[in-house]
């Protein structure tokens, strides 16, 4: 909460400058009247709340991997979900980690090395942007009225197609036509809340508030020359759907293929803190580009390993807990070396992040 107030009184010093916190929360209607008194609005709730989901069960995202083309058509004794995940947590967070989910996506869908001169790129099946986008734009428009408040955010692969399901309709004047040239919010007061609230760790906020999404959908698509994202929306829900297409690869069990881009984020770790010197996880998250919750995932990752090690005791860290994501040390090690100071470590386990 004080960061957001920081940030509307650096952009908008005329406005808050010297406004009390509490009438800026008015304003912003983070505080809305009631019974007398003040409360927290649920644009409030879902954006500064440490877990929106004890008032709100469904304001989360889920993600599963059907095995057929309906949730019904599923072996007799097969598995209902091939993979499956949640995320939880205020949406700002949310947001972060739904390159969580475009990780799932993409390591439950087909990849292809494309290998041009020495270089080898990989070409998804679907563009990580473009599911990044898709639900990010079922999160900002969803349904949070009685009438949507039981349903999540639904993302679903089948063998036949990607599809991101939001509780709402079209909303004002919007038609299927104007899709991605006219923009009209259901969502007014959470639109304006996100585009001043910070992704965790980081100074990049959880929304543009331009309405560019389902344009940058079709741009991709039409740059990696597929086929264009089709939008569906009865009067209760909106739909996203990418149908698949063969990228000359084929689909890998989740359970042996890593993200995509984690192996190089992991691998740019690791030659930052190679330099000799010390470094704050936060300067980290911001030389990655990501949030610093998800350079402290990566950090465990490494430490656990024993290719990187803390110089400075987390603040909060459980003893004999691994891997729960509570790293705050304020500064991490540098690689482990055949050589270097006892504090430091005594082997050579830096050859291969694996």
């Amino acid at each position: 909460m004080q960061e957001l107030l920081r940030r509307v009184r650096r952009r908008q010093p005329r406005i808050f400058r010297d406004v009390p916190d509490e009438r800026v929360l008015r304003q912003l209607n983070v505080l809305v009247p009631a019974d007398g008194g003040l409360a927290v609005s649920r644009a409030g709730l879902i954006t500064l709340g440490s877990y929106p989901q004890q008032f709100l069960p469904q304001v989360h995202v889920s993600f599963v991997n059907v095995p057929g083309t309906t949730k019904g058509d599923t072996p007799a004794r097969g598995p209902r979900f091939l993979d499956s995940q949640t995320l939880p947590g205020p949406l700002p967070t949310v947001v972060e980690d739904t390159e969580d989910t475009v990780a799932a996506v993409l390591r439950n869908s087909a990849v292809a090395a494309q290998v041009d001169g020495v270089g080898r790129t990989d070409r998804y099946e679907f563009p990580p942007e473009v599911i990044r986008e898709a639900i990010v734009n079922a999160l900002m428009h969803r349904n949070h009225g009685p009438h949507g408040l039981g349903t999540q955010v639904q993302v679903e692969i089948h063998p036949d197609r990607l599809g991101a399901l939001s509780p709402g309709g079209l909303f004002g004047a919007v038609t299927g036509d104007d899709l991605g040239e006219l923009s009209s919010s259901r969502n007014s007061r959470l639109a304006l809340l996100l585009a001043d609230a910070t992704l965790p760790g980081t100074n990049r906020v959880a929304c543009e508030n331009r309405g560019s999404g389902i344009g940058v959908m079709r741009a991709v698509m039409a740059r990696e020359g597929r086929r264009a994202p089709a939008f569906g929306a009865p009067l209760v829900r909106f739909r996203t759907t990418l149908r698949r297409g063969r990228v000359g690869g084929t689909p890998r069990p989740p359970s042996t293929v890593r993200s995509p881009g984690r192996d190089d984020r992991l691998g740019t770790l690791v030659a930052l803190l190679g330099d000799g010197t010390e470094h704050h996880a936060g300067d980290l998250a911001d030389a990655l580009g990501i949030g610093r919750a998800m350079v402290n995932r990566y950090l465990n990752e490494l430490i656990d390993r024993g290719t990187v090690e803390p110089t400075a005791p987390p603040r909060d860290r459980r003893p004999g807990v691994a891997g729960t994501g509570s790293l705050t040390a304020d500064r991490i090690g540098r690689p482990r070396q055949r050589s270097c100071n006892p504090t430091w470590c005594t082997t050579n386990r830096a050859g291969s992040l694996w």
